[in-house]
């Protein structure tokens, strides 16, 4: 099953490919749905509430040029304050691999989040494999296709968006490359940003974008973002410059709605014929799900 875990950890390009308590054997699949969001939603909103006061903001380095910090900031407000909004992402990276040569890989990530809770995102790489995190408010659920089976596993919620996320990437390895997007935390992905500049105005699939090209110590970052009252990342691309595996990373984001009417079972993991529990999370300290 050495493999089949590789293939959860693939979710972490859930963001990436973000991946993902013991549950009794009798469970249904609407034991992962969304109207049951009882007790422990409301203790997690709760908690959720004081975190955010207590939590200082993250700022940009103050040498950046000031339209580079005008776009970054009006793009992070208006992600942080739309509690609701859906998208798609299709990404690219150059690997390097221990014989010497580069190798692409890549796939597409479907983005459904509804803050401060609840959050769907499903991957689909170029073999056509399947991989999906969902947080319901309660149950955070982790399902992935290997060799034509479906497995799947749940555990009680950690938290928020961010603390679940937090949770997948600290305690079980899953990488979290653009989590900021859909935790409402976006600066935080530019905090090591030490210098930029403003390229200026360009137009991508039709939208009228701000260009800036951001530097870090290790990496080199261009960034488009829509210009409008709904100012949004539409092309991400990074360079690591000093990187001995990863080489470059291109995220194109698309279809982007931030007003979806989600109907109710928006968040339920529909579970193929073919599910299979695999108990991934029965060694965490707390797997007491249903």
């Amino acid at each position: 099953m050495k493999e089949f875990c590789s293939a959860v950890l693939l979710l972490g390009l859930l963001f990436p490919l973000a991946g993902h308590a013991q549950l009794s054997g009798n469970n249904t699949k609407d034991d992962f749905g969304l109207q049951s969001a009882g007790s422990n939603a409301q203790d997690i909103e709760s908690d959720t509430a004081e975190s955010a006061v207590e939590s200082a903001p993250v700022a940009l380095d103050p040498s950046l040029p000031p339209k580079v910090s005008e776009v970054l900031t009006s793009m992070a407000n208006f992600l942080e304050r739309t509690l609701m909004f859906t998208g798609t992402a299709n990404f690219a990276g150059d690997v390097l691999r221990t014989d010497g040569h580069v190798q692409e890989g890549g796939g597409t990530v479907s983005l459904l989040i509804h803050a401060p809770l609840r959050a769907k995102i499903t991957i689909r790489d170029r073999t056509g494999s399947i991989s999906v995190t969902i947080l319901d408010g309660e149950t955070l659920t982790v399902g992935a296709e290997k060799d034509s089976q479906f497995y799947y596993d749940s555990i009680r919620q950690p938290g928020d968006i961010t603390e679940s996320l937090d949770f997948l990437a600290e305690d079980l390895g899953v990488p979290r490359p653009w989590q900021g997007i859909m935790s409402g935390n976006v600066l935080a992905m530019f905090a090591d940003v030490s210098s930029g500049s403003f390229v200026g105005e360009t137009t991508i699939g039709g939208l009228l974008c701000d260009h800036l090209l951001l530097h870090t110590d290790t990496q080199d970052i261009q960034l488009w973002v829509t210009q409008g009252n709904q100012p949004a990342p539409v092309r991400l691309l990074k360079i690591h410059r000093e990187s001995q595996g990863q080489l470059r990373e291109l995220v194109m984001f698309s279809s982007w709605n931030f007003s979806p009417d989600l109907p109710a079972d928006s968040f339920a993991l529909q579970l193929p014929d073919n599910a299979e529990r695999f108990h991934f999370f029965q060694d965490r300290p707390d797997n007491g799900t249903k």
